[in-house]
């Protein structure tokens, strides 16, 4: 499955940069940008609520989750471009949110609500393409510069 994830990361990320042709935006389609970062998570959440209500999610979610979540807003936030942030998350959704719903439905993995599709993670997709998008071009910047300080 790792791989796939992969290749998922890396079709998201050619999309991104096939929707970033057209360089003329408005001011109401900024806004409906921003209005998705928290429109699409809040409507997967609120039709799944009554579902997350009835896990035990501290028996689910240990430190590692909590780090990982530091690191990937801190990821995220660091140099905000919303255009590329946008797509990037629009495309990871999408494709994430295709694989879950595959997944699930064939049987090959269930999550802890027994939701198929898990729309609540289509959402958390996207954002761990934006995540993992920036940590690639950070550490494509730090071994540059490394290689540059070594005479690599």
């Amino acid at each position: 499955m790792p791989p796939l994830w992969g290749i998922g990361l890396l079709t998201a990320y050619r999309l991104h940069l096939l929707s970033g042709l057209s360089k003329t935006e408005t001011l109401a389609s900024k806004w409906l940008k921003v209005a998705s970062f928290a429109a699409l998570p809040g409507l997967a959440f609120a039709k799944s609520w009554l579902l997350l209500a009835q896990v035990n999610w501290a028996a689910v979610l240990d430190a590692h989750f909590w780090a990982g979540l530091l690191v990937a807003g801190g990821l995220i936030l660091f140099r905000f471009d919303l255009n590329e942030t946008f797509w990037l998350y629009l495309c990871g959704t999408v494709l994430g949110g295709t694989y879950e719903y595959l997944g699930t439905s064939w049987g090959e993995w269930r999550y802890v609500t027994g939701e198929v599709p898990p729309l609540w993670i289509a959402a958390l997709w996207g954002l761990a393409s934006v995540a993992m998008v920036k940590l690639g071009a950070f550490v494509r910047a730090a071994a540059t510069s490394r290689a540059g300080t070594c005479g690599l």
